[in-house]
């Protein structure tokens, strides 16, 4: 068993004991490590009344009778699993409360993320929850992302949204920021644009994020600084510099003239809130500034050349 396991257990299984469930989880696994099997074990440990007996840190692998295709995963006591009958309805598939989204092809479409908002939103049959599995979240396509977007905004009391992916930097801010991540990643390691990861996939996160700001409230700003505060100074300077490329990426673009001054506006802002980081400026504060600002420069008419 990894080692990231037994502490991503020990956070959500704190967390069941206190009866402290999130609205929504995205458990995030790496290129080879599937967070499938473990995202069904949480569906399992929220939808099973004994969740406290099945999991564990035993670190034992024993599929149940007709799993899914999902599979079992480190956590899951498999002789729990075996007994009782709730728990070998989620891992086939088959329990009333639980919904299985997956991608039919490469995209997970907007016909999906909406039947599984009205799923989600039917009151539960058997016990308190519902709970809504997405699969391979990061195929959503931008359809299906806002349809998922607004469920998640207003989620109902009992329902939970599970998420996996491999992929976290390809996933809209605006579903991560309204989910509790469980990485699933060795200890130390980033999910974070320009860390290791691919070149094409640094400039699309990039431009993503920038567009996402044109487009969304100040008060969805302050609620994504203060997600992406999260991984501190060296974080948040991480964020920045993704903001930095995308301003990069269209300056490259060689827009007109009037275009042209927004995005240098948009990279002296950027630079600006780098700066007051290096300067030991609290994360949170210099990027709900650069948020605000880059959104009323992205938003709103051109600036004008000075003088």
């Amino acid at each position: 068993m990894s080692e990231s396991r037994p502490l991503a257990v020990r956070q959500l299984g704190g967390a069941l004991a206190r009866g402290r469930v999130a609205h929504a989880y995205c458990v995030v696994g790496t290129a080879g490590q599937n967070p499938g099997p473990f995202a069904l074990e949480l569906a399992r440990a929220l939808l099973c009344p004994d969740a406290a007996a099945g999991w564990t840190l035993a670190g034992q692998t024993s599929p149940a009778p007709g799993a899914g295709g999902v599979g079992v995963a480190d956590g899951l006591d498999p002789g729990h699993a075996v007994r009782c009958p709730v728990c070998r309805a989620v891992l086939d598939e088959r329990h009333p409360d639980l919904v299985v989204v997956r991608p039919p092809g490469r995209f997970l479409i907007r016909r999906q993320a909406v039947e599984a908002g009205r799923a989600i939103r039917l009151r539960p049959a058997t016990g308190p929850r519902r709970v809504a599995l997405l699969l391979d979240a990061h195929a959503m396509t931008a359809e299906a992302a806002a349809a998922l977007l607004k469920v998640l905004e207003e989620p109902p009391a009992y329902g939970v949204f599970v998420l996996t992916t491999r992929r976290l930097a390809a996933l809209p801010t605006t579903i991560v920021s309204r989910c509790q991540v469980v990485r699933l990643t060795a200890p130390g390691a980033s999910d974070a644009p320009g860390d290791g990861a691919p070149e094409a996939e640094r400039r699309r996160a990039a431009r993503t994020r920038l567009a996402e700001l044109a487009g969304i409230s100040p008060y969805e700003c302050l609620r994504l600084a203060e997600a992406d505060s999260e991984g501190g100074r060296a974080g948040t300077l991480e964020w920045l510099e993704a903001l930095a490329l995308g301003a990069r990426l269209r300056l490259d673009q060689e827009p007109a003239a009037a275009e042209l001054l927004r995005w240098v506006s948009v990279a002296r802002l950027v630079r600006q809130a780098q700066v007051q980081v290096e300067a030991n400026v609290q994360p949170r504060l210099a990027l709900e500034g650069c948020y605000l600002a880059v959104r009323r420069t992205l938003a709103g008419p051109a600036p004008s050349r000075p003088g």
